[in-house]
């Protein structure tokens, strides 16, 4: 299985991406800080599945996710956000998931 995740702070992607390693052994991941960059590889390389935080620099992650269905339909986005209010607009987008992450605090 192929997995990504992509997030504009470092310290939660590099905690997600632990994370999905040891609840996933055997799948390939790959982590993202710019989402342009995840977009492009996503275009390039067979994803199963997409980690995708929202408020990030330079294309938030619900417009991200429509540009990620466009380019492979079958990928399945879940969203992992500080920001609970954006749940509504992640199932318009038809999310496999909406994680909430813990405040940087607790990471």
């Amino acid at each position: 299985m192929n997995i990504i995740a992509v997030d504009d702070e470092a310290l939660a992607l590099g905690y997600m991406l632990k994370i999905l390693k040891e609840a996933a052994p055997g799948s390939r991941f790959k982590g993202f800080e710019d989402p342009f960059a995840a977009l492009d590889y996503l275009r390039e390389n067979p994803v199963d599945i997409a980690f995708l935080d929202i408020e990030m620099y330079g294309l938030n992650g619900i417009e991200l996710a429509k540009r990620f269905k466009e380019a492979a339909p079958s990928v399945k986005i879940i969203f992992s956000t500080g920001f609970p209010d954006y749940a509504l607009d992640a199932f318009s987008v038809h999310a496999s998931g909406y994680l909430l992450k813990p405040p940087p605090s607790k990471l």
